[in-house]
Parts: C-alpha cells; structure tokens; sequence
C-alpha cells in the first residue's frame, strides 16, 4: 500500500512543504541510491528495514526516523520478513536546522502523533500545504528537544527570552520581578546573569529601551513628549521628563525640537 498526497509548491517561507505520503513496503522493497535538492524525513509505524548513507548502514525499527539532508545520497530497504511501514515528509527550509539535523537516526515515538496528522492534509483542499508546514514546524519541535542544554547555553536562552519579554512589554508597568517570574527564575538570580551577560542591570536595559523608543517617538513619528511617554510605560510626565533628561541631557520637550519632526495637524 502507497499513499503519495501530492501538494504544490507554494515557496511558503521559513518552511515550503513538497511532497508527504505513506507506505507499508513490501519485502525487500528499496529506494535508491538517490540524491535529493530537499529535506526528507520518514518515520517507522512499524517493521524494520535498513537506512544506508555516506558509508554508514542503519538498522532500524518502529519510532526511529532517518533524515535525508539536501544534496546527501541515500538507499533505504524495507527488512524481508517484517517489511517497514513508513510515513514521509520532504520540504524545502530557509531556516538552519543544523542543530535538529545533526544526526542520521532520532528515535523519537512522540512524533508518531505528528506524521499520523500529517496525512490529514490531503483533506484540506488549497490549504493543505498550510496543514502541513504547521505538521513539519510541529515536528521540528519535538525533534529539537534534545539533551537539556549546557548551562551557558540555558542561560543564553534565559537573556534572549528576557529581551523579548521587554522588547514586547515595555508598553506596559513591567518589573524586574515580572521578567523573573515569566522566566520561572528568582529575581537575584536573574538579575545577575543578566547584567554579567549583558552588561547592565535588567532595570538599566528596560530603561534605556524605553528611553530609546520615547525618542524615537518623538523624533521618527512627532510624538509630543505625554504621548511618547503614555507609548513607553510613564504615567507621570514628569519622571519621565526626568528619567530622560537624565539619560539624554536635555528635556524631551527639547530633544523633539532639536532633532525630531513636527507632526503635520489635521
């Protein structure tokens, strides 16, 4: 039994879907040796077969997916006695996937959900490549769960997640204490890794951050010095004016006269 879902390609971005489908191969049934311009991805239902790529050989059974990168050549064959059932995914990619790709085999029995939904898409007319992207996007996370990670690595990601809880919030009355507990962590411990990794305190990057927005407000978009304060977390204009003043050395009312733009009325 095959089953090719034929999809079209729509040069989707991030992650283009090309071609999905299943099959329970028949004894002794093998592809290749080929060589393909995509990534391509089975996953074993059941049965066994062999996996061959760049002079290693695979024994694999039900839960393991073999990864096929571009241009790498490979020969795959369903086992004499218990032949494989497989379910397959090949897709174009812009993104580095380096880190999920970087071995031949995962064994991986949770994907078995997300293949099985993949075949779905056959039924979603001109969005199926739509269904699908998400399917393969759906898999890629699980397939990047590996290890935990080193701690600087851990801790890179706890920066990153910190910047853009602030580059998404500063709008609002967000704390340090705020920041820690979206990040599960307490709060002296997060400020310090902070500022050791970024080299000022997360209160010194939040303000700085609304400072720079507050003028680019004023300046970009002719904001008056209450709204550009309203648009980064101030309520009160005259802290503000302060917090500003400070960080700029002159007034914001001054700031937008120097080097900002007058909104045009109405």
């Amino acid at each position: 039994m095959k089953n090719d879902i034929l999809l079209m390609n729509k040069e989707l971005p991030g992650v283009n879907p090309l071609i999905a489908g299943e099959e329970a191969c028949s004894p002794g049934h093998f592809f290749g040796p080929a060589v393909r311009e995509y990534y391509l991805i089975h996953y074993i239902v059941s049965g066994k077969g062999t996996f061959e790529t760049e002079g290693k050989v695979f024994r694999l059974g039900a839960g393991d997916l073999f990864l096929i990168r571009p241009g790498q050549w490979s020969t795959y064959t369903a086992d004499a006695r218990n032949p494989w059932h497989y379910i397959w995914a090949g897709f174009s990619s812009s993104l580095d996937l380096s880190y999920i790709f970087d071995q031949y085999v995962i064994s991986s029995e949770r994907c078995l959900g997300v293949f099985s939904s993949l075949l779905k898409c056959q039924e979603m007319g001109d969005c199926a490549e739509y269904f699908a992207c998400g399917k393969i996007y759906e898999m890629l996370a699980y397939l990047g769960r590996k290890q935990p990670a080193e701690e600087t690595e851990q801790i890179s990601r706890y920066i990153l997640q910190a910047k853009n809880f602030i580059d998404t919030n500063y709008a609002k009355k967000i704390t340090v204490q705020m920041i820690a507990d979206a990040l599960n962590l307490n709060r002296s411990y997060f400020s310090t890794i902070f500022k050791k990794y970024v080299g000022k305190s997360p209160q010194a990057y939040l303000l700085d951050y609304r400072m720079e927005k507050a003028a680019f407000y004023m300046t970009a978009c002719g904001y008056t010095p209450k709204e550009a304060a309203g648009c980064c977390g101030y309520t009160d204009l005259f802290n503000f004016s302060k917090m500003f003043k400070k960080r700029y050395g002159i007034s914001p009312k001054a700031y937008r006269v120097l080097y900002g733009k007058q909104r045009p009325s109405v």
